[in-house]
């Protein structure tokens, strides 16, 4: 879940061209794993990876095992479930 900040059906749009940037979501993949929505944070060369709400929790993943398919740049509601 995403909310409060995105309600079910949300529609995202991702550029898989752009460079992450700090604060950006994301669309990434964790070892083969299914990829998931996460926000990026940029130290240095280290990338961190937090939950996009803070509502799901505060879970943190540094993990060096990922592939970022790409970086969301729009959010649409769908309000037509």
């Amino acid at each position: 879940s995403m909310l409060p900040l995105f309600e079910k059906g949300t529609i995202f749009v991702v550029s898989h061209e752009l460079l992450p940037q700090d604060g950006d979501i994301v669309l990434v993949q964790f070892y083969n794993h299914t990829p998931c929505f996460r926000k990026i944070f940029i130290e240095d060369e280290t990338y961190i990876f937090g939950p996009v709400s803070e509502i799901v929790g505060c879970e943190i993943s540094k993990s060096k095992n990922f592939i970022i398919h790409g970086v969301v740049t729009k959010a649409i509601q769908n309000f037509h479930e």
